[in-house]
């Protein structure tokens, strides 16, 4: 069986720093949140009610090495987000500006690789040339 694994990952943002990657999706399902980093801070958008806050840096604790930021929820809760969350977000944020016509190029080079690279079921053979 074929293993592939994610396109988004980390260790492939230093692999792949010159190359324009074009993402049609990310995993897992879109956050509430629309996250902004700036110079004044971490700008979090609700997409619900579309207000806009500025986040609170919250002090590192323990083994910790990232900078995490903290909001107040409608509900009277906090709500969290490091890096992995404005990484998820800036890269939702480039896939809606991408244009339709490269999403659909993607897919078709995409469906090719996995094909040459994943044994066949079904006792079909992967002839090549």
């Amino acid at each position: 069986m074929c293993q592939i694994s994610g396109y988004q990952t980390p260790d492939n943002d230093t692999f792949s720093q010159n190359i324009d990657l074009i993402y049609t999706g990310i995993q897992g399902s879109a956050s509430r949140y629309d996250l902004e980093p700036n110079l004044d801070g971490l700008w979090v958008t609700d997409t619900q009610t579309g207000e806009k806050i500025l986040s609170r840096k919250v002090k590192k604790h323990k083994n910790r090495t990232e900078d995490r930021y903290q909001i107040k929820t409608p509900e009277e809760k906090y709500r969290y987000f490091g890096a992995i969350e404005i990484r998820a977000s800036e890269l939702r944020g480039q896939i809606k500006q991408r244009p339709t016509a490269q999403a659909q190029k993607r897919n078709n080079v995409e469906a090719t690789i996995y094909h040459f690279g994943c044994e066949l079921k079904n006792k079909k053979q992967n002839t090549e040339g």
